[in-house]
């Protein structure tokens, strides 16, 4: 091989690297929120579809955060847009410190929630990172803005859509509560929605 030869075949590979990283930051850009750093939606819904089929696959522990910030109109309305990306800049910060790097996964779901996707974490270990995020916000001292947090481990035969409705439902529970706090769905809960939802249903003959 010549001098000449070397030197082509080194600037073709140096290209391919180069086209390789170009692609690889254009789809991290088109799955990422920019003020957050987290991933956007539309990729939540494709990874945690990945993650609830490993699980079921491998019989494996899989569990979901899902969290807004208590009163972040109010302050976003007092302090500015500014401040209140901040606050949203904070957040996505603590999700990254808080969470385990390289096995969780976390998102900007829309405004001001955010949800965590945590694979091989049963209830108690989501339990201790989500008490984790909660803290670490509240320790920021941002008025007296806290967090209102959603958890749920996934259940076998549940789908997607439940997975998420139900762990959104414990954190309209939290929130319900007075917020700053971390509310776990329980077989109870499931129950008492099914009930709910049968007391929905017109009686026969009326």
């Amino acid at each position: 091989v010549t001098d000449s030869q070397t030197t082509s075949l080194l600037a073709i590979c140096k290209d391919i690297t180069q086209q390789k990283r170009l692609e690889f930051e254009l789809k991290e850009m088109s799955i990422k929120d920019s003020l957050t750093g987290l991933y956007n939606q539309r990729y939540f819904y494709d990874r945690l579809e990945t993650e609830i089929e490993r699980a079921k696959r491998q019989n494996r522990p899989l569990s979901l955060l899902l969290f807004d910030v208590d009163d972040f109109k109010i302050y976003n309305d007092c302090h500015g847009h500014l401040e209140g990306d901040n606050v949203l800049a904070t957040a996505g910060q603590l999700v990254i410190e808080c969470t385990r790097e390289h096995v969780d996964i976390g998102f900007r779901y829309g405004g001001d929630e955010f949800t965590v996707i945590l694979p091989e974490a049963d209830e108690t270990q989501a339990l201790i990172i989500a008490e984790r995020i909660r803290t670490s916000f509240e320790a920021k001292h941002f008025d007296s803005l806290t967090l209102s947090i959603g958890l749920m481990s996934y259940k076998q035969g549940s789908s997607l859509r439940s997975f998420i409705r139900s762990t959104d439902a414990m954190m309209y529970d939290a929130k319900q509560s007075g917020g700053n706090r971390v509310y776990v769905f329980k077989q109870d809960d499931a129950q008492a929605a099914a009930n709910a939802q049968q007391e929905d249903k017109p009686v026969a003959g009326t």
